[in-house]
């Protein structure tokens, strides 16, 4: 039995062009986008993204493509000052966060009198 397979691989090929070519049309419905963004909103559908980009991070090729994108952005923004006063009030609020959980919480005083313990907690 002869069996071409070039024809063969061809026919497969085709197949899966098809096959494609239909999943893309389903994926375009507007009940398959509402599906994949319910999906993407799930603690599931955030849990599998995060693992993803996790991993793509990990690659060489995923390092050097981030780190283009993020030289791109920066190049783009740099001059602008719309964006530096922007980013300087989201750096300040940052800052006073951290620093509001450090003092939170209970700590000990130490004075030449002896010690006092003060809960730094919001008031109840």
């Amino acid at each position: 039995m002869n069996v071409d397979y070039e024809l063969l691989q061809r026919g497969c090929d085709r197949a899966r062009e098809i096959r494609l070519m239909q999943e893309r049309i389903r994926d375009a419905t507007p009940e398959r986008k509402a599906w994949h963004k319910r999906w993407a909103q799930s603690e599931a559908g955030r849990r599998s993204d995060r693992e993803r980009h996790r991993r793509y991070r990990a690659t060489e090729k995923g390092r050097l493509t981030a780190r283009a994108k993020s030289r791109r952005h920066w190049l783009k923004v740099k001059d602008d000052p719309e964006w530096r006063a922007h980013r300087l009030e989201v750096q300040t609020m940052w800052k006073h966060r951290k620093r509001a959980e450090r003092l939170n919480g209970e700590h000990t005083l130490y004075l030449m009198g002896g010690c006092i313990k003060v809960n730094m907690g919001r008031a109840a």
